[in-house]
Formats: C-alpha cells, structure tokens, sequence
C-alpha cells in the first residue's frame, strides 16, 4: 500500500513510479516516512476531531451523559487511521483547559 501513496504523493501512478526507483530509493521514501509521515491529511484530520470533541465536550448537557471521545469525531477511512487516533487518546485533553489556551491565543492576538 506505501508505494500506491508514494506515487500518489508524487503525482505518479504505481506503475510509473515502480519503473523510475529501484527497491533501495523505495526503502529509503518508506524509513522517510516512519521520520515525517507522506500522509499528513491524518494529522489534520485528527487535530480538526480534537477540536470539534473539545468544543462538544464543553458544550454537552452533562446531566444527559452522551460522553464521546476524539474517534467519533474523526473519519475512518483505515487502519492508520485506527491506530493515530489510539496514540492521540494517550494524551489526555481537559476541555476547560484548551478552551482555556484557545482563549488566550486569540486574545494576545488582538492585542
């Protein structure tokens, strides 16, 4: 599946990318990967969830008892996907907290 996002990232088709590198150059675009992944659109899709759940976790009824967490606000479109998300639920996020950073973020920025 690498070398599909590879040539995809590169503006190529499979085959066209499998006749221009050899294996040692794929190796290389994979160990480059593991260091800064292709596929950034999972980083921006994960910090859009953080902050749609940030924003429903301070505006919830909390009588009502509806608690969703970061993947319910995330698309899933694989495995990757899966696994980022179970790696960003090791962080815990207290909502008062961003909201919080948010806030002073947007106001040092008036200032």
């Amino acid at each position: 599946m690498f070398s599909f996002r590879l040539a995809a990232k590169l503006g190529k088709t499979r085959k066209q990318l499998m006749n221009e590198i050899d294996s040692h150059e794929l190796s290389e675009w994979m160990a480059f990967d593991q260091l800064s992944p292709l596929d950034s659109d999972y980083r921006n899709e994960i910090a859009v969830g953080k902050v749609a759940n940030i924003l429903y976790s301070a505006n919830r009824d909390p009588d009502r008892g509806d608690v969703l967490g970061l993947s319910d606000f995330v698309p899933q479109w694989g495995a990757e996907y899966r696994e980022s998300i179970e790696a960003q639920k090791m962080v815990e996020i207290d909502p008062e907290e961003a909201i919080a950073k948010v806030r002073a973020g947007f106001a040092s920025m008036r200032s």
